[in-house]
């Protein structure tokens, strides 16, 4: 019974999208969210289902229009090893180009269509291959999984966690006095002396509006890393990421690990074990506290089950061929105008709440994590606050694009200096900080100013003065064993302050 239907229906088209997302699910084993795999198995089992019911139409064979339908859908989906495979043989380049395999692959579309629908061969004993040979890798991802499950690697890929480090932190025990605390984001804002040196930019406006309302600022303060993911997770880990990342590509695997160890944090979590309320302003998920806004990074999660397919692999290397020469193929501009809408909302939104928080105080102390994509890319507003004329504005330098947001970033930060520096009953602290510094994205990796791209604004509101233990050059790492040495007598060793470069 079971060998006759694996002889008459093209069960394959149901099992190679199934083992295609599990493959990649399996390498992405536990940084990715079960809905992206479902997702993407659907999309693909819709594609492929559709192509059947076409070459069934047409051809009115069922055998042959699975058949058919494999041969559109398989190169489809398996474009990227295969082209890999291609290019690493030692044939002339020009073989392995999309001008010669893109036609090939047409060609093989119109003429097994041709050949089936006149021939239209029996083909039992190629169904009955097919489909045992993806039922073999279906069940070698099952065999994957459960593998991975057994072996405890779930436990393994929290890059965030050092144990050393989450011993200290789970000995600390509640104050009567506990402080508020915000942590706020500004991304890819360069401190002051990296505007002066290497944008020949003078921010001491800012500086004066900040210690006017008794902020500290680190003047020569970096990040630990260039990236945003990393930077965070190492932040609200209070060390080091456990993984050798000096010159890592900042590739979707290095930026799900990292936003995994985002997620997983220890510093949320210990502070509400310390009786804190948490609240997520920021644009990434932390176990128990989603971002108050879709994730700004989710975009990682789709690349790693497009980015292997034919459409990825065109979009990525060959389609600004054609953007280039045919306007009517880019991005329509009511789109373009959706996601600049959605991304200015967005930053509008977490500013308003984060003043929301900073003007009130409750029975419980709290802390705040908030994240505003600005000054960082797209720069889609003035120095004034309005919104760019595409067509007109862009051809400015990215300096100067990225100068004209900063200078507006600036009268958001003016607003929260303002706002902190209010008399409560409760201490607070508040931490207003880049990311990192000005990455420079659009200059080849070895054109770029290593140290640029870690000189961070980092400045310190403590309301009760008690900032003894900053210094200049402080790194995020660091940050937060000082405010839990500051309060919980935690007594934690300060780290090494090292940059540590993702490319």
């Amino acid at each position: 019974m079971i060998r006759n239907t694996l002889q008459k229906a093209p069960v394959y088209l149901l099992l190679a999208p199934l083992f295609f997302v599990w493959h990649i699910y399996n390498a992405y084993f536990g940084y990715v969210y079960l809905k992206y795999p479902l997702i993407y198995f659907g999309i693909f089992l819709s594609a492929a289902i559709g192509l059947f019911a076409l070459g069934w139409i047409l051809i009115r064979q069922v055998r042959a229009a699975g058949l058919w339908a494999a041969i559109i859908l398989l190169p489809y989906l398996f474009w990227a090893p295969f082209h890999d495979f291609m290019k690493s043989l030692p044939l002339p380049p020009r073989l392995s180009s999309y001008t010669v395999l893109l036609p090939v692959y047409f060609i093989a579309i119109v003429s097994s269509f041709l050949f089936l629908r006149i021939k239209k061969p029996d083909l039992s004993r190629f169904t009955f291959f097919l489909n045992l040979l993806f039922i073999v890798f279906v069940g070698l991802e099952i065999i994957s999984t459960g593998y991975k499950i057994g072996s405890g690697e779930l436990s393994r890929l929290d890059i965030g966690k050092n144990k050393s480090t989450t011993t200290l932190i789970s000995q600390i025990k509640k104050t009567a006095v506990a402080p508020d605390i915000f942590f706020v984001v500004f991304d890819e804002y360069a401190s002051s002396k990296a505007l002066s040196t290497y944008l020949h930019f003078d921010n001491s406006t800012l500086d004066s509006t900040l210690e006017h309302n008794h902020f500290l600022i680190a003047e020569d303060a970096r990040s630990n890393y260039n990236s945003t993911p990393h930077s965070l997770a190492s932040t609200l880990n209070l060390d080091y990421l456990q993984a050798d990342l000096e010159g890592a590509p900042s590739d979707p695997r290095h930026m799900i690990q990292a936003q995994y160890a985002y997620k997983k944090s220890v510093l949320p979590k210990t502070l509400n074990q310390l009786g804190y309320q948490v609240k997520n302003l920021g644009l990434m998920d932390i176990d128990d506290y989603p971002s108050s806004s879709p994730s700004f990074f989710n975009k990682d999660m789709d690349f790693i089950f497009t980015r292997e397919t034919m459409g990825g692999r065109i979009y990525w290397e060959i389609w600004w061929n054609f953007t280039s020469r045919w306007s009517w193929l880019k991005t329509s501009p009511a789109k373009k105008e959706k996601w600049r809408q959605v991304a200015i909302q967005r930053n509008k939104t977490n500013l308003n709440h984060l003043l929301s928080e900073l003007k009130t105080q409750t029975g419980m102390p709290k802390f705040v994590m908030a994240h505003i994509m600005l000054p960082h890319r797209p720069f889609y507003l003035d120095r004034s606050g309005q919104l760019r004329n595409t067509d007109n504005d862009y051809h400015l330098s990215n300096d100067s694009l990225y100068l004209d947001q900063l200078y507006y970033t600036n009268t958001w930060i003016k607003k929260i200096a303002e706002t902190a520096n209010q008399s409560f009953q409760r201490p607070r602290v508040i931490i207003v900080a880049g990311d990192h510094g000005k990455r420079d994205n659009e200059l080849p990796i070895a054109a770029r100013i290593r140290d640029k791209q870690f000189m961070n604004l980092s400045a310190y509101y403590f309301s009760d003065g008690r900032d003894s233990l900053l210094y200049p050059s402080i790194t995020p790492v660091n940050t937060f064993r000082v405010v839990l040495n500051n309060y919980f007598n935690a007594g934690l060793p300060l780290l090494k302050d090292s940059c540590i470069m993702i490319k």
